[in-house]
């Protein structure tokens, strides 16, 4: 079983679930993790100022290039980012994922997005035009 967590519209957490997990456990224990993402070459240059931010909170990462299915093939192109959360998964076998777009910067510790996350699956969806989202 894996858990799925957003914050805005910049980070995923991923992470694999321990069956036997106790409520209190989940509550306190310190959770160990890594932050991942994936770039193609047009985007590597977003990637240095990313790492540099995590290099300064001691934050362990995981990037990797990837090459993107053909023009047309839209289909593959969408499932792209699930494909490499999840061998993001296997390379860091125990640990929490927080999984960045590599456009965006941080700027402040992300720990207390897996040390306070309590449950299975979470959302946060801040769309990009606020009049797209307003009630109607």
């Amino acid at each position: 079983m894996k858990r799925l967590q957003i914050f805005g519209n910049r980070v995923q957490n991923w992470v694999q679930c321990d069956q036997y997990d106790t409520e209190e456990l989940e509550t306190t224990e310190t959770r160990e993790f890594v932050v991942t993402g994936w770039f193609t070459e047009d985007y590597q240059r977003w990637l240095y100022p990313l790492l540099d931010d995590l290099e300064r909170f001691g934050h362990d990462h995981d990037f990797k290039c990837v090459t993107l299915p053909p023009k047309g093939l839209w289909e593959e192109k969408t499932l792209v980012k699930a494909r490499e959360i999840s061998k993001a998964m296997d390379r860091n076998p125990g640990k929490w994922i927080i999984n960045l777009d590599v456009d965006c910067r941080v700027l402040q510790p992300l720990d207390s997005l897996v040390d306070n996350f309590t449950g299975d699956v979470g959302f946060f969806i801040q769309p990009s035009i606020a009049t797209a989202a307003a009630p109607r």
